[in-house]
């Protein structure tokens, strides 16, 4: 049976995944702002809401996203390093059952797991993965919301990877744990994008 904890050969090539979507995501990033920035649209958008006095609140705003985003990471990796430590698979507990002999005792005494092959094993992982948006959409949501007060309908890119990134995730991951890479890497790059994109923002916001 394979499990995360048990594919110490894949973690080089998770990292190197990891560091190229994260080159990627910032040549995206650097890109779309130096496009956003020089356009005229961008400049009149920062004097409206100062005209209207709506820069204090929208500057409020995307900091509140930004430091909610910022909690959920430390949230996050808590729960991961607890889990890698109790050697704990990577799925939320829906369907059980019993591993280990009854005889056993001490660390091999029997424990209530979850069934990981099999159609209950693919339920497991389709809710996990269900389950794995909602950790971060209202994050998400946020970002993207602030994000179309200044760039438009440019929000659609971040937008548009979240939406295919969550689907290919889903779908990869309900097959195997591997497979839920691919989308993973879709969605980062619209997170980061949105992530990075909102941070340019408030921080050019507050110099003005």
């Amino acid at each position: 049976m394979e499990t995360e904890v048990q594919m110490p050969a894949k973690k080089s090539l998770l990292t190197f995944k990891t560091v190229a979507i994260s080159v990627g995501v910032l040549i995206i990033a650097i890109s779309a702002l130096i496009f956003v920035s020089a356009s005229d649209d961008f400049e009149k958008l920062f004097k409206t809401m100062t005209t209207l006095e709506l820069g204090k609140p929208y500057l409020a705003s995307c900091y509140t996203v930004l430091i909610l985003l910022a909690g959920s990471k430390v949230v996050g990796k808590n729960a991961s390093k607890a889990r890698n430590a109790a050697g704990v698979r990577r799925m939320d507990q829906y369907v059980y059952e019993v591993e280990g002999s009854e005889s056993g005792s001490g660390a091999e005494l029997p424990k209530v797991s979850l069934r990981y092959s099999g159609p209950d094993g693919e339920f497991n992982r389709a809710q996990r993965a269900a389950n794995n948006w909602q950790e971060t959409r209202d994050l998400e949501l946020c970002s993207l919301l602030l994000l179309s007060i200044a760039i438009n309908y440019f929000v659609l890119l971040p937008a548009g990877l979240m939406f295919v990134g969550r689907i290919v995730f889903a779908k990869g991951y309900k097959t195997g744990v591997s497979k839920r890479l691919p989308g993973f890497g879709i969605t980062q790059m619209g997170n980061y994008l949105s992530y990075f994109l909102l941070l340019m923002f408030t921080i050019k916001g507050s110099t003005l």
